[in-house]
């Protein structure tokens, strides 16, 4: 069948007469008289600053402050990439003044996220000693442990599993 052949419905409306439901739509775009200005404000300011120093997402500082995100970020960008890192640098210099003060509780505190200090875990094998056994046996016995440590139970009554079998 070729396109000459077939028919067009009769019924089709041109795109310029469709009506909307919305008569304040106009096509795209959002509806008449729905946009609100945002006012700029000096306090807005340091509202903002704060809530990105105590991580409040953006989308709800733009209702906080009564704007959209895109708004938020064009009149506070400043205050949006540096609030964290001033909140951090006042947390530190709090910090070191307290290490600085004799607070051991900080002074370990600020040499393990400083200065990399780690803390270290001991295994501990009480009742064997490693000169009764050689370097396999010693490996199967770890291993044994490690495992009932993991499983939270001590399995010191059972023997241990044989790595060679």
């Amino acid at each position: 069948m070729d396109m000459d052949d077939q028919k067009l419905p009769t019924n089709l409306t041109p795109a310029s007469e469709v009506k909307t439901s919305n008569p304040l739509k106009r096509g795209r775009g959002r509806p008449k008289g729905t946009v609100i200005k945002y006012e700029y404000k000096e306090e807005d300011k340091e509202r903002v600053m704060l809530m990105t120093a105590t991580g409040v997402p953006h989308t709800i500082q733009a209702k906080i402050i009564g704007c959209g995100v895109n708004t938020l970020r064009k009149y506070f960008m400043e205050e949006l990439d540096t609030g964290k890192t001033k909140a951090n640098a006042e947390v530190s210099k709090a910090l070191f003044s307290k290490a600085m003060e004799g607070n051991v509780t900080a002074q370990i505190f600020w040499l393990k996220s400083q200065a990399g200090w780690v803390d270290t875990q001991r295994l501990e094998v009480k009742g064997v000693t490693t000169n009764k056994m050689n370097e396999t046996e010693l490996k199967q016995r770890l291993a044994h442990l490690a495992t009932a440590a993991k499983m939270g139970t001590t399995l010191l009554d059972k023997p241990p599993i044989d790595a060679a079998n």
